[in-house]
């Protein structure tokens, strides 16, 4: 779906990230040329800003023009003090020239292999042997694309390219309510799940690379007072590849030397960028698991759309 000439809908949790435009333009041949910067915006979401401004992202541009083909990497990093997103050295916007973005954090994964390679008008990659239950790492992509017009050197003079980030992961919440006094839940566990997969962004796909299936845990010590209300035992959600949840398990360990296990519902299936929150209400002598709350994740005010002004 396009919304203009130099953007598109790019998914569920969006964070808008940039840089001021206080960049220096240069003269080449009497005419000005302007520096490719990134815009920066604050966002309500819950998590993901604070961890891009920290470690920075990595950014990749495929470029087609008339002289044909090339590309770029560049380490994007945030400056707090100006409140400023910066790379060196900085590239130029080239005239009767297209450029397709893929952004990427974070910038060097150590749960996969980051792959970039070119297809026809795009930047790509792939992320092969992902481990999601060794690291419970957060995976965040963006894309974005500008044409420059033939007679410009520049989209806009001090021209911003806005990437909104969508998550690759889908997130498991966990909320529980005990009526027995003073449970500890010690470890919760996603069985029988996906714990390493390939991903393609060019297809946008998961792909499993385990010949079985295997368990993700959280270690999670969260004190329940008897009938009160549901509580969060999982943190910020245990991070899964997106996949259907049917035949998997969740199993509880609890300091009653108790082990709860139920089955997932078989749907909804677990999506991208999507946070999935489970309630289990534990009895004197029985469990009830309820049917999950659906929602996208960190995304409360997100648009949807990439724009690059």
């Amino acid at each position: 779906m396009k919304i203009n000439k130099c953007g598109y809908i790019i998914g569920a949790l969006m964070l808008v990230l940039g840089l001021h435009s206080c960049q220096k333009t240069e003269t080449v041949d009497g005419g000005e040329r302007y520096p490719i910067l990134f815009g920066s915006a604050e966002t309500r979401a819950e998590a993901g800003l604070d961890d891009l401004k920290e470690d920075g992202f990595k950014v990749y541009a495929f470029i087609q023009g008339n002289a044909g083909s090339s590309s770029f990497e560049k380490e994007v990093t945030y400056t707090a003090s100006q409140n400023v997103w910066g790379y060196k050295p900085l590239e130029y916007w080239i005239p009767s020239t297209t450029y397709y973005f893929k952004a990427f954090y974070p910038a060097a994964p150590t749960a996969g292999t980051l792959t970039v390679y070119n297809t026809t008008k795009e930047q790509n990659f792939t992320i092969t042997d992902f481990d999601v239950k060794n690291h419970q790492q957060d995976i965040l992509i963006a894309s974005a694309s500008c044409s420059v017009p033939a007679g410009g050197t520049s989209p806009a003079s001090g021209s911003v390219v806005n990437l909104s980030f969508d998550h690759i992961l889908a997130n498991i919440e966990i909320k529980i309510k005990s009526a027995i006094n003073g449970l500890t839940i010690n470890k919760v566990t996603i069985g029988n799940t996906i714990t390493k997969g390939d991903y393609s962004a060019e297809t946008d796909v998961w792909t499993s690379t385990e010949t079985g299936t295997g368990n993700i845990e959280y270690s999670s010590g969260t004190s329940l007072t008897a009938n009160a209300d549901f509580k969060p035992v999982t943190g910020d959600g245990i991070l899964v590849i997106p996949t259907s949840p049917a035949g998997k398990t969740l199993i509880i360990e609890a300091s009653n030397n108790k082990k709860y296990e139920v089955n997932f519902p078989a749907s909804p299936t677990w999506e991208k960028g999507t946070k999935y929150s489970y309630t289990l209400e534990i009895k004197q002598s029985n469990i009830i698991f309820n049917e999950p709350d659906v929602e996208e994740w960190d995304s409360e005010n997100a648009t949807g759309s990439v724009i690059i002004k």
